[in-house]
C-alpha cells in the first residue's frame, strides 16, 4: 500500500495527502510548486534580466561609444577642378583612375592645426595574376605620395574613414573604388600657383597624375 501521508508545508507535522487543513495547527496547507513551475519562473526571470541589461548597455553605448566610421564622400566641401579628371594610367599590374580631389572637413577628421586632409578619389584594378594589396601602410608592391615642388607627402592611414581604397586586397581583375588620404600643410594648399602631383611607384614603374594645375582656374 502506498504511503498516504505527507509533511505539512506550514508546520512540518505528518498529515494525510488529501487533507486540505492541517489537523495539528488548523491552517490551510499550501500546495508545493512542481518542478516545471520553478523552471518557468527561473527562465522568465533570466529573460527579464537579459532584456533589461541589453537596454541599459545599448543606451550607454549610444552615449559613450565610438562614432560610426566617417565617409569622406559624404563630408566633402570643395568644388572639383574641371579639366584634370578623370585620368587613367597603368603602374605595373595596377590600372589606376583618378576621378577627383577634395579636402575633408576638419571637424570630422582630426589633423594638426596647420594641415588638412586631401582626399583623392580613386578607382583601381588589379591586372596581375595573383591577389595583392593596394598601397599598404608599410611596404607592399605599390606606394603613393603627393609631390609639391621638391617635397613629398606620404599617404595617411586612417582607420576611422570607411571608404579608403588603400589596404584593400584585390583578386586578379577585381576593381575597387575609394579615397586616398594625405595630410597637406595649409601653406601648400594656399599656394595655388604651384601644381600638385599624385605619384604611384611599383618597382621600376611610375604613374604621375597632376591633381592641381596652375594653368586651370
Amino acid at each position: 500500500m502506498k504511503n498516504k501521508m505527507t509533511i505539512c508545508s506550514v508546520c512540518g507535522c505528518p498529515v494525510a495527502k488529501t487533507a486540505k487543513v492541517c489537523p495539528h495547527r488548523g491552517v490551510t496547507r499550501r500546495k508545493s510548486m512542481g518542478a516545471l513551475a520553478w523552471v518557468g519562473i527561473i527562465a522568465g526571470s533570466l529573460i527579464a534580466v537579459y532584456m533589461l541589461a541589453s537596454i541599459i548597455l545599448g543606451s550607454t553605448s549610444t552615449q559613450n561609444g565610438a562614432e560610426p566610421a566617417a565617409s569622406v564622400a559624404q563630408v566633402t566641401d570643395e568644388p572639383q577642378v574641371d579639366g584634370l579628371f578623370p585620368a587613367t594610367q597603368d603602374c605595373g599590374k595596377w590600372n589606376i583612375t583618378v576621378t577627383g580631389t577634395t579636402f575633408a572637413k576638419e571637424e570630422l577628421l582630426e589633423t594638426s592645426d596647420d594641415s588638412r586632409l586631401l582626399a583623392v578619389k580613386t578607382t583601381v584594378i588589379n591586372n596581375g595574376k595573383k591577389a595583392d594589396y593596394f598601397v599598404l601602410p608599410i611596404g607592399g608592391t605599390i606606394t603613393c605620395s603627393v609631390r609639391y615642388k621638391d617635397y613629398k607627402y606620404e599617404h595617411t592611414w586612417l582607420t576611422s574613414v570607411e571608404n579608403t581604397v588603400n589596404g584593400q586586397q584585390l583578386n586578379p581583375l577585381e576593381k575597387a573604388s575609394g579615397v586616398l588620404l594625405f595630410s597637406i600643410p595649409e601653406t601648400v594648399i594656399k599656394d595655388v600657383e604651384e601644381p600638385l602631383y599624385l605619384v604611384f611607384t611599383a618597382g621600376k614603374n611610375t604613374a604621375e597624375f597632376r591633381i592641381r594645375d596652375n594653368r586651370i582656374r
